[in-house]
């Protein structure tokens, strides 16, 4: 990693503690980099298209993506539902968080 690299992340890292939010919080304890969080956000843009279409969309699919970006020995599916549930409670992508996990038993209390 490059100065110019190891700065740019701890800009970033620093502007998660700033902004003190759950969900920035949550991606700063979970390591996320700025370029991770761009691309997950990348799929949730695809999700969401899927959405408007009528697609079909499911949470194997949405966890197996998001998975390949971050780091599979740290973070696991859990790390995919909380990541959702977050923006969600912050009214961010409302619609993908019941598409993937409405049905879930996990989550259907909140829905109802």
């Amino acid at each position: 990693m490059t100065l110019e690299e190891r700065m740019d992340d701890l800009e970033f890292r620093m502007d998660l503690l700033y902004e003190g939010t759950e969900f920035t919080r949550f991606l700063y304890d979970c390591k996320i980099t700025r370029e991770q969080l761009n691309a997950i956000y990348e799929i949730l843009d695809d999700v969401q298209n899927k959405i408007d279409k009528g697609e079909r969309v499911s949470s194997s699919t949405y966890e197996l993506e998001v998975l390949n970006i971050v780091d599979k020995r740290r973070l696991d599916y859990h790390f995919c539902e909380s990541f959702l549930k977050l923006l969600w409670e912050e009214r961010r992508y409302e619609d993908v968080f019941p598409a993937i996990y409405g049905e879930s038993v996990k989550f259907k209390h909140l829905f109802k």
